[in-house]
């Protein structure tokens, strides 16, 4: 009996510690389906947060797309403007023209002149200096539009300080001196001709030439001197000396003589070594 009530003791203890595994198993799958549950969820969490972080970059880089879309829309219509305005204004004698030296006149804008109409928005950096070139060709100041605000640019600039009592830095294109010079509602800077010309009706106009008086006939060369004929140059005489130094021809205007009869030409042996040179 005692051997029996062992036995089912043993058998109902494996029954439990197989009991106790099971539910360990079952507890250990449980967690682990959690813990799977729970990096699946992050996953999804992080996934809908990255795709909210795209659409938000695509909708801003869609908002600059039409921010610089308008923008350039805007500079066009400005660079239009501008070049209506410089296709308007007066035009003046070429830059690299001569310096004039006669007469500099500085006209009297007309009445019914009316100041250039202000675009309707406020202009770029890179679109102030064609803007204020144009401006300061419509004034008289310059006739260069170009954009780059470079020695000419400057110099029209000084010009119209000078001209408007202004200081702006001539350096540097600024809005402050684009909104000066566009409150101007006429010519500023005088009208300039070169030599020759003169100004009238905001042009410069070939003036007419004085007549110049008569000249009369220049007076007749003074007659030269009558030359002197110059001696003409003593002709060799054809003789040849000899002496214990040699031979050579007598020279020209002389003749071979002997200290006998130096003054006697001809009739001289030559050959004779004592025959000398006889020059008068």
């Amino acid at each position: 009996m005692q051997r029996r009530a062992a036995t089912e003791e043993q058998a109902r203890q494996a029954a439990d510690e197989k009991r106790r595994a099971e539910a360990a198993r079952i507890a250990a799958e449980q967690a682990k389906a959690t813990a799977q549950a729970k990096v699946a969820e992050e996953a999804r969490l992080a996934a809908e947060k990255a795709r909210a972080a795209e659409e938000k970059k695509a909708a801003e880089e869609k908002k600059r797309a039409e921010e610089a879309l308008r923008l350039a829309a805007e500079q066009a219509k400005a660079a239009e403007e501008a070049r209506l305005a410089a296709d308007k204004a007066p035009a003046l004698p070429p830059a690299n023209a001569e310096k004039p030296i006669g007469q500099v006149a500085a006209l009297t804008p007309p009445a019914q002149s009316e100041p250039a109409a202000a675009p309707s928005s406020k202009p770029t950096a890179d679109q102030i200096p064609r803007l204020l070139q144009a401006e300061l060709r419509r004034v008289g100041c310059t006739s260069a539009v170009n954009g780059n605000w470079n020695d000419a640019a400057q110099k029209a600039m000084l010009l119209f300080n000078k001209s408007a009592g202004t200081k702006f830095d001539v350096k540097v294109a600024s809005l402050d001196a684009l909104d000066a010079v566009r409150s101007k509602p006429g010519r500023v800077c005088p009208l300039v001709c070169m030599r020759g010309y003169h100004a009238q009706d905001e042009e410069c106009v070939r003036s007419a030439k004085k007549p110049v008086a008569g000249k009369g006939d220049a007076p007749s060369s003074p007659p030269k001197s009558a030359e002197v004929p110059k001696p003409s140059k003593p002709q060799a005489s054809g003789e040849i000396i000899c002496t214990q130094g040699g031979c050579r021809p007598v020279k020209p205007g002389c003749h071979a003589g002997t200290p006998f009869n130096a003054g006697i030409g001809g009739g001289v042996n030559t050959m004779d070594s004592r025959a000398i040179e006889v020059c008068r």
